[in-house]
């Protein structure tokens, strides 16, 4: 059976030696020790860096939380979720944000207008029926909507995951650098 040197696996994903380490810490606790070689370094079967390159590609998409829940999944023979589209950015997340303030305030001065038209044609002797349990259940639910919504938007893991998503990958080394680090990773 082929397999590949930790070094080969990390030029193969395009991470780091020590990045490769800890996909491995992950793999073994999911699907078992890997075999090692005459110097200790572990050896990485073929199909066990297919698993580590779907779970990795996964987890840089934002599909799953962490490297070892997208290895369950595979080891499970469950499909990866489908890729996460929410508002990274900051400045979305604060847009978001000013955008419930204003809404806030908009909705308390429509309130504050209404109680004063209200008194403007009471003044004026007509009466106005009174404001029903129905019109404040409304009123209730269209709130309870919007919390659980911002709520939702605003969920510390969905974020995370957004935020991983969003993580530029990083540059591998060129040159002569790429020479020396190859060098380095591979003694």
């Amino acid at each position: 059976m082929e397999s590949m040197t930790p070094g080969e696996v990390a030029d193969h994903l395009r991470v780091s030696a020590p990045t490769v380490r800890r996909m491995a810490k992950h793999y073994e606790e999911v699907f078992g020790v890997l075999l090692r070689d005459e110097r200790d370094r572990r050896l990485w079967p073929l199909e066990a860096v297919r698993r580590v390159q779907a779970a990795h590609q996964a987890l840089g998409s934002g599909r799953v939380a962490s490297l070892e829940r997208a290895l369950e999944l595979v080891r499970d023979g469950e499909e990866l979720p489908q890729r996460v589209t929410l508002p990274v950015e900051r400045d979305v997340l604060a847009e978001l944000l000013e955008e419930v303030r204003s809404l806030r305030v908009l909705t308390e001065a429509q309130g504050r207008e209404l109680a004063h038209l209200r008194e403007v044609v009471q003044g004026q002797g007509r009466e106005l029926p009174p404001v029903t349990a129905q019109a404040v259940e409304r009123t209730e639910d269209v709130r309870g909507a919007v919390r659980e919504e911002v709520r939702a938007a605003l969920d510390p893991e969905r974020l995370r995951v957004a935020l991983h998503a969003s993580t530029p990958a990083p540059r591998q080394p060129r040159g002569w650098w790429a020479f020396f680090r190859a060098l380095n990773n591979h003694r």
